[in-house]
């Protein structure tokens, strides 16, 4: 049952948090002006706290105690920083640099947080995509755990869905298996340059007709789909694709033949 309208707020960004200490409910939202820090009251609805969107925030997660919003940050020069933002002024703040990280794992599924520890965890790649767990202190920013994290490497074989028990102090997560098999030896490809930069190119030992491509993200969201007719190479444009690991569901005559792993950087 709604609650209440929010007058003006055209888009949410995923990722909602409830502050049970304050009877709030947190989340990022925009409307015709820019980005807000939404905080509203659970019972009313109507909102608490409304400052603006100061920095380009991804992987938000709440501390109630601290009452205030932590995430992490790019800054094209220097790297991925650990910050925070006061839920009530948006101030903002760096609280550390995090070392050899190029890459964050992107989407709502690799990314938890440990509240009574004040313990921020999530998954990021080195130079060389490597996937490492991370485990930072929010509260300096200091990173306490570097675990590797291999379960992302495949998209056959993935675990997402990161959430953090605090009564059992335990990390939970789904982990699934995809049913579609590599590319068998008779229908071997080439695909280069992979990394790729602007686009890459998939050349088949053979001509397929009908041929489909499902671009995935590494937690198994569809970022696009495009159909080609029958041909031997075929183009990929990278648009406006982040850096990041994807994969690519290869499709001819409605019949799955393949899963290519594609790097964007």
């Amino acid at each position: 049952m709604p609650i209440n309208e929010l007058p003006g707020v055209h888009f949410i960004q995923p990722g909602g948090m409830i502050d049970k200490i304050h009877g709030l409910y947190l989340f990022i939202g925009y409307d015709t002006t820019g980005g807000h820090y939404y905080s509203l009251d659970i019972n009313t609805g109507n909102i608490i706290y409304s400052p603006v969107l100061t920095t380009n925030m991804s992987q938000i997660r709440y501390d109630e105690q601290e009452q205030k919003i932590y995430g992490l940050c790019s800054a094209k020069d220097t790297g991925e920083y650990f910050v925070s933002v006061d839920s009530k002024t948006g101030n903002y703040s760096r609280i550390s640099l995090l070392p050899g990280i190029k890459y964050i794992v992107g989407g709502a599924s690799f990314y938890t947080y440990d509240a009574a520890n004040h313990h921020y965890l999530f998954v990021g790649e080195d130079p060389n995509r490597n996937s490492f767990l991370y485990t930072i202190n929010s509260l300096n920013g200091q990173i306490l755990y570097k675990a590797s994290f291999t379960m992302i490497s495949s998209f056959s074989d993935n675990v997402i869905c990161l959430e953090y028990d605090n009564n059992l102090n335990k990390l939970y997560a789904i982990h699934w298996e995809s049913h579609t098999i590599p590319f068998p030896s008779n229908e071997s490809v080439l695909v280069f340059p992979n990394p790729f930069k602007t686009k890459t190119t998939i050349t088949f030992k053979n001509p397929i007709s009908n041929i489909v491509v499902s671009l995935f993200s590494t937690d198994g969201k569809l970022i696009s789909k495009q159909s080609f007719g029958t041909a031997s190479q075929i183009t990929l444009e990278r648009n406006d694709l982040p850096d990041a690991t994807y994969y690519a569901s290869i499709c001819s005559d409605n019949v799955p033949i393949g899963l290519i792993k594609l790097v964007a950087e």
